[in-house]
């Protein structure tokens, strides 16, 4: 997992699927994307990011398979988030699947910008300040959150 190591967002994880976890980000946002996937990695958890999806996948039905099958969903929000409209599709079908039931909703701050309304209404996780003690304890949260749901799926 050199690519999380190094801070890099592009380079993918040696599995590819099924996920714990999609994280879900726009462009700017992709570092803080990889520093949480490859948090959620170290916890033994597969996170879904676009940017890891295999040579010779498709990145789309990659992200349509994911979304449609994580019991859990971390969308960061950061200043350019609603300005991506890859993001804002991922977001719809995020907050549809929350609606239907079967997947949780987090948002991830990334910046200390407001978050959107149907966003705020849901419990975030602070992102805003990568190794500070609120950091470490708002990942171990979302670990602990990703297992039990495993946990009920008898994984």
């Amino acid at each position: 997992m050199t690519g999380v190591e190094r801070g890099r967002a592009s380079e993918p994880v040696e599995r590819q699927g099924p996920y714990d976890v999609l994280v879900s980000y726009a462009a700017g946002d992709a570092e803080a994307a990889a520093l949480l996937a490859g948090q959620l990695y170290k916890a033994d958890l597969d996170a879904f990011l676009v940017c890891w999806v295999e040579p010779g996948l498709i990145p789309l039905l990659e992200t349509e398979r994911a979304l449609a099958e994580v019991r859990l969903a971390v969308l960061l929000f950061g200043r350019g988030t609603m300005a991506d409209e890859r993001v804002r599709d991922e977001y719809a079908v995020l907050l549809h699947r929350k609606h239907q039931g079967g997947l949780r909703f987090v948002p991830g701050l990334v910046t200390d910008d407001p978050l959107p309304p149907f966003a705020a209404i849901h419990q975030p996780v602070d992102l805003t300040r990568p190794g500070s003690p609120r950091y470490d304890r708002d990942v171990d949260s979302l670990v602990r959150v990703i297992r039990a749901l495993r946990r009920t799926d008898g994984a």
